[in-house]
């Protein structure tokens, strides 16, 4: 029985797939692009947080001189931060990112939760902002506005609380050598 299932649905192409997931799905071709859009602009969210998360504690790291050391300490962290959850990352960086003068960071959790209700929602319903996101394209405008509002502050509190700082050690140890810092 389901070797007949699996041979009847493994020769489709992406066109015939899609048009399956139409004809089952309660939305229909812009939906899906909309829905897309929103994911994508949450994953985007959701991996610059990772990349602030892991350049903050990266440096905590103890390194040493033995690069098969190294290279293994780093797989490790990479890999723990990996296995964080987005709550749980944000959590903490809400917390100290919620303080800086960048207002379109309070738009984060506003996109998570549209994220979350067109992921678990079969509904056509869906608000942004108080508007329905699939019905009103200027809601589709303002999502769009707010991503890259979040977008040009997360590079502005990245290059302030992690590049900044880096930069200046770098210019230290190239002035002073790195003998002082141990």
């Amino acid at each position: 029985m389901s070797t007949d299932y699996t041979t009847k649905h493994r020769s489709k192409t992406y066109d015939q797939i899609f048009e399956e997931i139409l004809r089952i799905s309660n939305f229909n071709s812009e939906d899906h692009k909309i829905r897309s859009i929103i994911l994508e602009i949450d994953l985007y969210i959701e991996n610059q947080l990772r990349k602030i998360y892991y350049n903050t504690f990266y440096y905590h790291l103890f390194l040493t001189n033995d690069p098969d050391k190294d290279r293994k300490i780093e797989q490790d962290f990479e890999k723990k931060i990996e296995k964080l959850h987005y709550k749980e990352i944000w959590n903490i960086l809400e917390a100290t990112m919620l303080t800086w003068p960048y207002p379109d960071f309070k738009n984060i959790e506003k996109i998570k939760k549209l994220r979350n209700e067109i992921a678990h929602k079969n509904s056509r319903d869906v608000e942004y902002r108080g508007k329905k996101i699939f019905n009103d394209k200027d809601c589709l405008n303002q999502l769009l506005r707010d991503f890259y509002g979040i977008n040009s502050e997360i590079k502005r509190y990245f290059w302030h609380t992690i590049q900044k700082h880096r930069s200046q050690l770098e210019k230290y140890v190239k002035t002073y050598g790195d003998t002082l810092l141990y």
